[in-house]
């Protein structure tokens, strides 16, 4: 699987904000909108297989060689959690 940086900031051709990747596993990832960081449930699933599962879609339709790497790397203080008290 192509090397991918946990906490990077990555772009899908055709998905118009970018996504913060998580690690959730053994070579499996979460990936999250950007604009919301951690706040939201992720959007995309990546399986060890390398296929980027959509959670609103039946099949997959990207792989991580589709993942455009933005050289940014995720800052909580750009994407603070939210408070719960």
């Amino acid at each position: 699987m192509k090397h991918l940086r946990d906490y990077g900031i990555y772009n899908i051709p055709g998905i118009e904000r970018s996504l913060v990747l998580v690690p959730c596993g053994q070579n499996t990832y979460f990936l999250y909108d950007s604009e919301f960081g951690l706040r939201l449930p992720p959007r995309f699933h990546i399986a060890a297989s390398g296929y980027i599962n959509n959670w609103f879609e039946d099949f997959p339709v990207w792989t991580v060689n589709d993942l455009i790497d933005t050289g940014e790397t995720y800052n909580e203080s750009r994407f603070p959690a939210e408070k719960t008290n």
